[in-house]
């Protein structure tokens, strides 16, 4: 400790006899010489001192730059983030618009505002990790149970089979479990009565939704309608269209592919009717 002290009285006692030395230049004959002595003493240290003290400078502000471009970036990540919720918000009210508008439509058009219905959104399910069912947010405390249609607009999604208080589960016509009769016809008109429709019986797989039992020389075609025509459902509702056709030599019925109208994926609000 008395070894520091004494180093730097000693750096002390330097700079105050330079000091002292340089003003003392102005009144000695050979000041000129010891001046320019000394300047050439201490022009290299200056020098060298102000370059490292603008390192120096450069290094510290360095982790300002740093710390001020850290700080605008968690600014843009928050502000981004706050963008993309409003966004979601958005989308969310939007699509409930529009499926009111297409709800509302659909009762007008059919004239069946007296059916009691309740509004639900999808919120996952086996359709999510290749099942076959949709998950609502509505159950038993709504006045649900099983049995019950489930569709979006009108377009046939399903019918109820699990439910709580206050969740359901919604069998889709891809479960193995679904069987439900159609009507195969050439416009999907669901509030006239088609008398050129072909009937047969919509059944779910693993490998997807078909039409079986339909008859060998009906004039069916790619792109028909199936609207779904069962008791357990009660009303003619559209399900999707006729994709590949197939049936083998001696068979008295064939069969077809369904192409869905929608994807479940994509299913945000649903109507069970009561």
């Amino acid at each position: 400790m008395i070894k520091l002290e004494n180093n730097k009285l000693k750096w002390v006692l330097l700079f105050v006899g330079i000091t002292l030395l340089t003003i003392s230049t102005n009144f000695l004959p050979v000041g000129d010489f010891l001046r320019n002595s000394i300047g050439y003493f201490v022009e290299p240290i200056s020098y060298w001192m102000n370059n490292g003290a603008n390192d120096v400078k450069n290094f510290f502000g360095s982790f300002v730059y740093f710390n001020q471009m850290r700080d605008e970036n968690n600014n843009l990540t928050v502000e981004n983030a706050n963008l993309k919720s409003q966004l979601a918000t958005l989308q969310s009210v939007y699509d409930e618009n529009a499926f009111i508008k297409s709800e509302i439509a659909y009762q007008q058009s059919f004239q069946q505002s007296e059916i009691k219905i309740v509004e639900a959104q999808s919120i996952g399910g086996g359709i999510y990790s290749g099942g076959d069912y949709i998950l609502i947010n509505k159950g038993r405390l709504d006045g649900i149970s099983e049995g019950m249609v489930v569709r979006s607009g009108e377009i046939f999604l399903g019918i109820t089979f699990e439910v709580s208080d206050k969740l359901s589960k919604v069998m889709l016509p891809e479960s193995k479990n679904s069987k439900l009769e159609v009507s195969i016809c050439k416009t999907p008109a669901i509030d006239t009565i088609q008398t050129d429709c072909v009937k047969g019986l919509m059944v779910g797989s693993i490998s997807g939704v078909k039409v079986e039992n339909i008859a060998t020389n009906a004039p069916v075609l790619q792109g028909d309608y199936i609207l779904v025509d069962d008791a357990k459902v009660g009303k003619l509702l559209l399900s999707g269209t006729l994709g590949n056709i197939t049936s083998k030599p001696g068979d008295s019925y064939q069969q077809a592919e369904v192409q869905l109208p929608l994807s479940y994926n994509d299913i945000r609000w649903v109507v069970v009717e009561l």
